[in-house]
């Protein structure tokens, strides 16, 4: 089920990508903002689809016990324009992480970090001001792979996971997402109503 959804988004997102249109006003939109209670930045992009639609990604980079740095893809729904409102979004995700105590294995362990997928889905709501600052809160699901590490044991190779571990699951394994990002909207400029017309 979770290969299935990220496959339709990945197609979701590469087909409508050659049907950007912009929508009137709204360009394109940069944001970000800084975790604490898990510690990461977060930077975020998104480009116009329709009047209705946005697609963009996310990228998170963790800085504390999980180092590295995790992509998410998305798409988004707008009842009323691209530009402000309320909308729903769904995304995917894939990134690299570090495992946090590599060290402590004295050499034991085949690889020093681990790749990661998962997906998401969720609501928000976008206010912006005539000064083209916005605003944006978050409020979603997520589900992101379990970490795992892979040592020797003689001439095999055992896996093991740490998914259950009390600090991934309250760190990027945590299931509910809620934060607020700011950044800058850019705008289509008005056409000049006032420049003369010219007819032949």
């Amino acid at each position: 089920m979770k290969t299935f959804f990220i496959r339709i988004l990945v197609v979701i997102l590469f087909l409508s990508g050659a049907e950007v249109v912009q929508a009137q006003g709204m360009q394109g939109a940069v944001t970000g903002s800084v975790g604490f209670l898990v510690p990461k930045f977060r930077f975020g992009y998104e480009s116009p689809l329709g009047v209705h639609g946005g697609i963009g990604l996310l990228a998170n980079l963790y800085v504390g016990t999980w180092q590295g740095i995790y992509a998410e893809p998305f798409i988004r729904f707008y009842p009323k324009d691209n530009s402000t409102g309320f909308f729903g979004q769904f995304k995917a995700g894939f990134g690299s992480f570090k495992v946090y105590d590599y060290e402590s294995f004295d050499g034991g362990l085949t690889h020093s970090h681990w790749t990661a997928s998962g997906y998401g889905m969720g609501f928000g709501h976008k206010y912006y001001d005539s000064g083209n600052f916005i605003v944006e809160t978050y409020f979603g699901f997520r589900y992101i792979s379990q970490p795992y590490y892979k040592y020797k044991n003689g001439t095999v190779d055992n896996v093991g996971k740490y998914g259950s571990s009390l600090n991934w699951k309250v760190g990027p394994g945590f299931p509910f997402q809620v934060y607020i990002m700011v950044g800058y909207q850019f705008r289509k400029k008005a056409p000049d109503t006032d420049r003369p017309v010219y007819e032949l």
